[in-house]
């Protein structure tokens, strides 16, 4: 995400991209640990719309996001734990928190992830069409590739209109 942040405030600084909003970037330092803060605001509204906190510790992954309304009252709060497998830092653990427009609390959910798994080979049948739920006279469009398919006794064969 760091990357991306970086990417874009270049890319700003550089005229190649407008930006409607304000970006404030603050680091700190403890030890070897650092943290970035971001801010984003919107100029006409003098507040930010977006906070978030990325860790060096975690790969510089967002541990934490505030988001809030036009009036600057939080909608929500997340924060994440990261485990590293295999040199990789997934999210672990999770917990939401929102908040209604009256400012009372909406929804908490706490959600925790295990048994993760990187770079583990999968089964040759666990894309097979069957596996999709398409059946014979389904439609299937590849976006990337521009082609459209039909399936036929099992296969996927190219529309060729």
């Amino acid at each position: 995400m760091l990357s991306q942040l970086s990417e874009s405030l270049c890319l700003y600084q550089e005229g190649a991209v407008d930006s409607a909003f304000e970006i404030v970037l603050e680091k700190k330092q403890t030890g070897q640990d650092i943290f970035y803060r971001v801010q984003l605001s919107m100029p006409e509204l003098n507040q930010p719309f977006e906070i978030f906190v990325l860790e060096g510790e975690k790969a510089f992954n967002p541990t934490y996001i505030e988001l809030r309304n036009d009036s600057g009252q939080i909608i929500s709060i997340t924060t994440r734990e990261f485990i590293e497998i295999e040199g990789i830092f997934l999210p672990s653990k999770e917990h939401l928190i929102q908040f209604g427009n009256d400012g009372c609390l909406q929804r908490e959910a706490r959600t925790i992830l295990s048994d993760m798994q990187v770079n583990k080979p999968l089964p040759e049948e666990t894309f097979s069409l069957n596996n999709l739920g398409l059946q014979d006279g389904d439609e299937f469009k590849d976006e990337i590739q521009g082609k459209k398919y039909t399936v036929k006794a099992g296969q996927l064969v190219e529309d060729t209109k």
